[in-house]
């Protein structure tokens, strides 16, 4: 559904071209109630998937 590809969008709204490194990053963790569904889960880069878990780039 992805593309194989980061789903990370910049303040500009252009899409990371990363198709190397994904990871599977929940929108919700599932230890704090969030289902291990695709609907609940992303693809990121390693790079972005770090910011977003120390909050650079957190999902609105």
């Amino acid at each position: 559904r992805d593309g194989n590809r980061c789903t990370h969008r910049n303040n500009r709204g252009f899409r990371c071209p990363e198709k190397r490194w994904l990871d599977l990053h929940h929108i919700i963790p599932v230890s704090h109630g969030g289902k291990d569904t695709p609907e609940n889960v992303v693809v990121l880069c390693k790079s972005h998937h770090l910011q977003h878990h120390e909050g650079v780039n957190p999902f609105s």
